[in-house]
């Protein structure tokens, strides 16, 4: 590669895997963006590890040719296997239900930043862009609900990292938007702390 950049693949349809081998060949159609690389559609085939195969929605870390975008490499070493996924999300319900007695209300603490803190993020934090691992219903209300998401944050400066999120929907577009695995959101962080995260409302279009 002339110019490599780091990037995200996001992925459009990819078909079925086999769980009997190691790996498999694959074909997926995805669109690629990186710093400096405008969003490119991409078709890709290669040869995967099935513990790690992807679904359609999801993001995967690329090494991408800023000078030539089809040219890429994705970083299977980077990806969790669906497994890791599957476990990261239960350990944390897990560790969320620990301190409420059995059958009573979430502990909506342990799922990031109240409305205000969400706020204040809102207004002055710093920008970056997350994939939704899993979401899970907190507690029913009038409307039709807080949610709490389980996040992988990719700041500008390259680094990831899983975080959570908690955020009250009042309608169902909104709610179907961004309550879903693989879902696509802008949110705003605290570069002092960047586990404290909200969704960025301005750009979701929801102020």
């Amino acid at each position: 590669m002339r110019d490599p950049v780091r990037g995200s693949l996001y992925v459009v349809d990819i078909g079925p895997v086999s769980d009997e081998a190691l790996y498999s060949t694959f074909r997926l159609q995805g669109v690629i963006r990186a710093d400096g690389v405008p969003a490119t559609a991409v078709e890709r085939t290669g040869t995967a590890p099935t513990a790690k195969w992807p679904q359609p929605g999801v993001h995967l870390p690329v090494l991408v040719d800023r000078a030539e975008p089809s040219r890429m490499r994705i970083l299977w070493d980077e990806v969790p296997t669906r497994r890791q996924t599957a476990l990261d999300t239960a350990t944390h319900l897990a560790q969320q239900g620990r301190g409420n007695r059995i059958g009573g209300p979430p502990d909506l603490a342990s799922w990031g930043v109240d409305a205000d803190e969400a706020a204040q993020l809102g207004d002055g934090g710093e920008r970056a862009d997350a994939t939704v691992l899993s979401a899970v219903l907190l507690q029913a209300d009038p409307g039709l609900g807080i949610y709490g998401l389980i996040v992988e944050v990719r700041r500008a400066d390259g680094s990831r990292y899983q975080a959570t999120v908690r955020h009250g929907f009042y309608t169902p577009e909104r709610r179907d938007r961004v309550a879903r695995a693989g879902a696509d959101i802008p949110v705003r962080l605290d570069p002092n702390a960047p586990t404290r995260i909200a969704l960025d409302r301005r750009a979701l279009g929801f102020t």
